[in-house]
């Protein structure tokens, strides 16, 4: 890569961008804070409708690990640390073979990345969200359409390189990625305000080609879904 850049430490920079946008409380209202790469928080969610026919009784969000009670170098108390842990809708459609919905993240960091950057439809699991609650808030927010209903497919858990957690759920359904309008942000950027879509494209992906674009851990969920 010219001008000298290292290619994990930006993957590992990229991810964690991707962790601070969606670390919110709504994507209604953004403010832009300063802090590392622009941390977002937002209010004001909309509640999001249907369940499919998935039993979520057993679904409970992951609570924070306990405060870590040794002290840093200053001698004050270190500070909780919340687990970082996403949730997902996975569409899917059967063609001359199955092809799912995957999407590239907006922004400047992201704007020359192509295989490997792309990822499912997901966002953060707010405290005492329901996991599966929190998949179909998020594919709502970030595509502008309903959240498809119908059987709902458990594609299990993967943990991606900067320790985030994912888990995700696949649901048959069709939509027309012309029509994409999902939430924006707003951050700064190189001294400026700069907004942008959270994500910018999406496209159906036969397995071969969602797994040369996902998230090397996400690729797991091309196999499971096929499993199906």
């Amino acid at each position: 890569m010219d001008g000298g850049i290292d290619v994990p430490s930006l993957g590992q920079a990229c991810d964690r961008l991707v962790e601070l946008l969606e670390r919110s409380v709504s994507k209604a209202v953004r403010q832009p804070l300063m802090g590392v790469q622009g941390e977002l928080r937002h209010r004001d969610r909309q509640e999001s409708s249907g369940r499919g026919d998935v039993d979520l009784r057993h679904m409970r969000s992951v609570p924070p690990r306990a405060p870590d009670d040794r002290a840093d170098h200053t001698g004050r108390p270190a500070r909780m640390v919340l687990p970082v842990f996403s949730a997902g809708i996975v569409p899917f459609r059967r063609r001359d073979v199955l092809e799912m919905l995957v999407a590239h993240p907006g922004g400047p960091l992201w704007a020359n990345r192509h295989e490997g950057s792309w990822s499912i439809i997901k966002g953060m699991v707010e405290p005492g969200e329901n996991p599966y609650d929190a998949a179909r808030r998020e594919f709502e927010e970030e595509t502008g359409w309903r959240a498809p209903v119908g059987a709902v497919l458990e594609l299990g858990e993967v943990i991606q390189r900067s320790g985030k957690r994912v888990v995700a759920w696949a649901i048959e359904a069709d939509y027309d990625p012309e029509t994409l309008a999902g939430d924006t942000v707003t951050m700064p950027w190189r001294g400026r305000l700069l907004t942008f879509p959270e994500i910018d494209v999406v496209r159906w992906a036969a397995p071969d080609e969602a797994r040369m674009l996902l998230n090397p851990a996400q690729r797991a969920f091309v196999d499971r879904l096929l499993a199906w």
